[in-house]
């Protein structure tokens, strides 16, 4: 078993989001609707960790959450707005540049890129801008899961999976010293990119390819 890095641990593995967790919470110490100002920040948090409701962890808790909210006046449109309608410049440089650069594996199914820091000097980013890059990939038709491989610098290399359901991947994560939820998953693994690399793909293919045995 795993150390356990905390005085107190709050696990809950079929909640769909942190959000969600805490306003169960909330709602057992206090009484009463929730003030718009907390409920903008649950909001937040179902929205984007259920992928505005639109991945497979959505459940029905969080619709009845999100009326919750509504009905403390959030304003829905803005907080949407400002999670992902304010990508700078730097972003969708960056955003096209993977796209003009992606490997497809495993008979299409897996699309991976890698991030290093001529990558970001070259599209004026950072590596907080990394984030959603992985979801966008997995969009494309025929993808089944989507790898970024980014160069966090200090001889590390921080790790990304997405899966559209037919794979599972924190199996792969946990294998590389990370972990995750089914169909999104990740890991931080020291070394560089040309030693981290070789090693994040072999794993995948592997496991791809084992579990693409078994389910037939």
């Amino acid at each position: 078993e795993e150390d356990n890095l905390f005085t107190y641990n709050l696990v809950d593995v079929n909640a769909a989001a942190t959000g969600e967790m805490l306003y169960n919470y909330l709602k057992l110490v206090r009484a009463g609707q929730l003030p718009k100002e907390i409920c903008e920040g649950i909001y937040t948090a179902v929205m984007t960790d259920t992928g505005s409701f639109r991945y497979s962890n959505t459940n029905t808790k969080c619709h009845e959450i999100a009326i919750e909210c509504f009905r403390s006046g959030i304003n829905h449109s803005y907080i949407y707005q400002q999670v992902y309608e304010t990508n700078s410049k730097g972003r969708i440089k960056l955003l096209g540049n993977i796209l003009s650069n992606l490997t497809f594996e495993c008979d299409n199914e897996l699309a991976w890129f890698i991030i290093d820091k001529s990558t970001l000097d070259e599209c004026d980013s950072t590596p907080e801008e990394v984030g959603g890059l992985t979801d966008f990939v997995r969009t494309i038709r025929g993808v089944e899961v989507a790898l970024m491989i980014l160069d966090s610098g200090h001889d590390t290399c921080r790790i990304n999976y997405r899966s559209k359901g037919k794979y599972i991947i924190n199996g792969i994560a946990k294998s590389l010293g990370g972990g995750g939820h089914p169909l999104a998953a990740g890991a931080v693994l020291e070394g560089s990119m040309e030693t981290v690399l070789p090693k994040v793909l072999n794993k995948t293919k592997q496991s791809l390819q084992e579990q693409k045995y078994q389910s037939k």
